[in-house]
């Protein structure tokens, strides 16, 4: 990655260039929600029945396994208990009443293999099927009750990875891999197929925009197809979908992102939205309740505690009139 005062490695940041700076929210769909209790950025987080579970990452101090959770009726955030190991660089999905955290970057600077998952029903942590191969700054998204990863990288660099975790099986089994090698992209279900966009080769950000079908690949077809690219190259995103729209938000190692974009599935193209913080902005994490998007903490030059919301979903009530 060129200097330019940013991290040479996409590992660990390093560099603190800009300062926190809101843009003008009063006419957007933004809105900025009670701070999560500990700044961090390269964390995994997940929406799972009106609960948003914030887990692990790197903060200002190091890498930590704290883990939070914000109830969205009570607005209140709580603690959880520690993810046993400590990662970055990692990303949650649920399935089969589990939270899934694969892999992660160590405090010791290796990549590890190991998964965690945190029980729902029992409030613990518990040790998943390990990876394949150690694994971190991947894409995760859940589908029919199974577990896709995309990408990734270790310490032989990145990959075209692509895994799936049956729960039931307690396995992972490979999938086609990506098109070419990537890691910091993002991943989020719509349709019943699973976008992986944007991302880090190592070189260069990506804008590129690929689509799985699950079901194509039980039916023994190719999964993969394309969809349009970003009009801006993006790695470390967070991509979150609500209604029939995905929402690609932050990134950018190379070049400040001065917008986010929203992808139309149906008319297969990609538009602008306002950014609630200008400048740097990466390796955030955002996730979904199907209305509405939350985007928390990330990189602006220290790691951040903020919390915003967006308002995907409009919702507008007419009167009833004799």
């Amino acid at each position: 990655i060129p200097s330019a005062g940013r991290p040479a490695s996409p590992f660990a940041e390093r560099s603190v260039s800009t300062s926190l700076l809101p843009t003008n929210t009063s006419a957007s769909r933004w809105s900025q929600q009670p701070a999560m209790p500990l700044a961090r950025g390269r964390q995994a987080a997940v929406w799972h029945a009106g609960r948003m579970y914030v887990i692990a990452g790197d903060t200002n101090d190091g890498i930590t396994g704290a883990s939070d959770i914000y109830d969205t009726t009570s607005r209140q955030w709580s603690a959880l208990p520690y993810k046993p190991t400590p990662v970055s660089n990692v990303a949650a999905a649920v399935a089969a009443g589990r939270i899934w955290v694969p892999g992660g970057f160590l405090p010791d600077g290796r990549v590890t293999a190991e998964v965690e998952a945190y029980n729902l029903e029992t409030g613990q942590w518990e040790r998943g099927p390990a990876l394949p191969e150690p694994l971190c700054g991947y894409a995760l998204a859940a589908w029919g009750g199974k577990v896709y990863l995309f990408g990734g990288a270790n310490e032989q660099g990145y990959t075209r990875t692509a895994l799936r975790l049956d729960p039931e099986k307690g396995a992972w089994e490979p999938l086609p891999p990506l098109s070419s090698p990537r890691a910091f992209a993002g991943a989020a279900v719509l349709d019943d197929r699973i976008y992986v966009v944007g991302g880090f080769d190592g070189q260069r950000e990506l804008n590129i925009c690929q689509v799985f079908s699950p079901a194509a690949f039980e039916a023994g077809q190719d999964p993969w197809g394309d969809c349009a690219p970003l009009s801006l190259a993006r790695g470390g995103l967070g991509l979150a979908a609500a209604g029939k729209t995905l929402y690609a938000i932050g990134g950018g190692w190379q070049s400040y992102m001065a917008y986010n974009e929203q992808y139309d599935v149906e008319k297969g193209e990609w538009t602008r939205f306002d950014t609630p913080i200008e400048g740097e902005w990466r390796n955030l994490a955002a996730v979904s309740d199907g209305k509405t998007v939350y985007a928390l903490g990330g990189w602006n030059g220290q790691y951040l505690d903020a919390f915003w919301t967006y308002q995907a979903i409009v919702t507008i009530f007419l009167p009833i009139t004799p």
